[in-house]
């Protein structure tokens, strides 16, 4: 029996991901969260044979149900990441936090299907698009995603991403489940990890590495 868990905190892609499962998979059970956190809790009481987790979230996105997971709640479920965020961004971040696969939802949907498929066989699977934007930036090189990946740590960059989108730094603590002072002293880090003089030099920042999604 194939059990599929789709997290999304917009409806309507929800019911999309779930219909295009059941084309491919039509007696698939398929059960929906609508943020980090409910997702978390049914992979803590249910065993799923895949799940598909939108990077970004309420309470808890992605990467943070990842890290919970096997670590916390020893939950072996293989998870895929989908994300409007560029690939270069992101996908190492989620291999490395334990994801079985990362998609933009830009993607086509056999790549989706091919992925679920490629997990369920007990494969890995590595997007096409990823592969060859790696070692292009290896050819050419891409200094501003370079800094990303190899300076701001995952809370930085998700402090970076949500100042972008507006948020101030109560809104962010509040997000985060942290303090201002701790949101107020990543905001510093990233400042200086990345050179930047201003908060109008961070918003630059992100708008030209496509965070303010």
């Amino acid at each position: 029996m194939i059990k599929i868990l789709v997290a999304d905190d917009h409806a309507l892609l929800r019911k999309a991901l779930s219909q295009l499962i059941k084309d491919v998979y039509p007696d698939a059970i398929i059960q929906e969260a609508e943020n980090g956190q409910a997702a978390l809790e049914l992979l803590r009481k249910e065993t799923f044979s895949v799940a598909i987790l939108d990077l970004t979230m309420p309470l808890r996105d992605g990467l943070d149900v990842l890290k919970q997971l096997l670590p916390v709640h020893n939950i072996t479920t293989p998870i895929i990441v989908l994300s409007m965020h560029p690939e270069e961004l992101y996908s190492q971040r989620v291999i490395r936090a334990g994801g079985a696969a990362f998609l933009t939802k830009d993607c086509n949907p056999e790549e989706l299907t091919d992925a679920i498929q490629a997990i369920l066989e007990g494969k890995e699977h590595i997007s096409h698009r990823t592969s060859n934007k790696h070692d292009k930036g290896m050819r050419e090189g891409h200094p501003q995603v370079e800094k990303l990946h190899e300076k701001l740590s995952d809370r930085e960059l998700q402090v970076l991403k949500l100042f972008a989108q507006g948020r101030n730094t109560i809104e962010i603590a509040d997000i985060l489940m942290t303090t201002t002072n701790s949101i107020s002293t990543y905001k510093g880090r990233i400042r200086d990890k990345l050179q930047l003089n201003s908060s109008a030099d961070m918003i630059r920042f992100a708008i030209d590495n496509g965070l303010c999604g």
